[in-house]
């Protein structure tokens, strides 16, 4: 987290921050990050512009995360110093050197800590690094790192932002990815938008072998609808060329070489699948794995 780098007794430097706008008349310079900076902090004020001359001056306000008030050293808090000279385009810049830092009179310690009415009572209120109050407008940031939470009995609404979408509902957001099942089915969107539940537990396996004698002769299997998973291994010395299309298995085709396995897996079949294949060598088998 960004903000003014402080020791027991002294500011430390920061160095120099680009002007993110124009200086205003009114003593306004907006910059990336305001929090590297505190009131009361000496600061030059510098432009690329050789006619310009740099400006010594004291922050006399810090507005937001990136604005800052600016007035002359030996003027009280209210004063303010036109500062419209130092521009964008210029490549103006706002540092600071390393400085004391500025004395709170004793008197004025007790004040500083006492909340006002209707609140009365000495200050423990959390504040952001640019003395905002935490509330709804300015949330306190949460982050989950390793470890573990435990919530009890919630009376609220949680909201949970999922988006199937990148840049959405935000720019820069990338899409989530969420399963539901209970471990053996899971949910799954159909192309036409329906949902209908794939299996992902197989619990019948059946094993068989099927022989290309010939070659270059197309040979089909038979995958009956109710598989949900497939394997087969080319037991052979040739490659096994393979489609789902009869005829095709010498044109049109997936290799599988000698000793390597293909795969199918979360199969949806509405009928039974033939896969046609063939061999450039005679004397070849396949070994077949059906899981149900």
């Amino acid at each position: 987290m960004l903000s003014a780098q402080i020791t027991e007794k002294r500011l430390l430097a920061v160095p120099p921050q680009a002007l993110t706008v124009d200086g205003t008349t009114g003593g306004v310079v907006v910059i990336a990050e305001s929090a590297f900076f505190r009131v009361g902090q000496d600061v030059i004020l510098k432009s690329g512009n050789p006619a310009v001359s740099d400006l010594h001056l004291r922050i006399k306000r810090v507005i937001n995360n990136s604005a800052i008030y600016l007035g002359d050293r030996e003027k009280g808090i209210g004063h303010r110093v036109d500062v419209s000279a130092f521009t964008v385009a210029d490549g103006a810049t706002i540092e600071s050197i390393e400085q004391k830092r500025p004395p709170v009179p004793e008197q004025e310690v007790e004040r500083l800590t006492y909340e006002e009415e209707p609140v009365i009572a000495r200050r423990v209120i959390l504040v952001d690094k640019y003395g905002q109050k935490y509330e709804t407008d300015n949330p306190l940031p949460v982050q989950l790192s390793d470890g573990s939470i435990d919530i009890g009995t919630v009376n609220a609404e949680l909201e949970v932002q999922l988006s199937h979408q990148d840049n959405v509902p935000d720019a820069g957001d990338i899409a989530d990815s969420v399963q539901v099942g209970d471990g053996t089915e899971i949910l799954e969107i159909n192309p036409d938008g329906s949902i209908n539940v794939s299996f992902v537990g197989k619990k019948t396996p059946t094993i068989f072998s099927v022989a290309a004698a010939s070659a270059n002769t197309e040979y089909s299997l038979s995958i009956p609808s109710t598989t949900k998973k497939y394997r087969f291994r080319n037991r052979g010395n040739a490659r096994v060329q393979y489609s789902f299309v009869s005829g095709a298995s010498g044109t049109n085709y997936i290799t599988v070489k000698p000793g390597n396995i293909e795969i199918e897996e979360n199969l949806q079949l509405d009928s039974n699948l033939t896969i046609y294949f063939q061999t450039p060598k005679s004397g070849q088998e396949i070994e077949v794995l059906l899981w149900s």
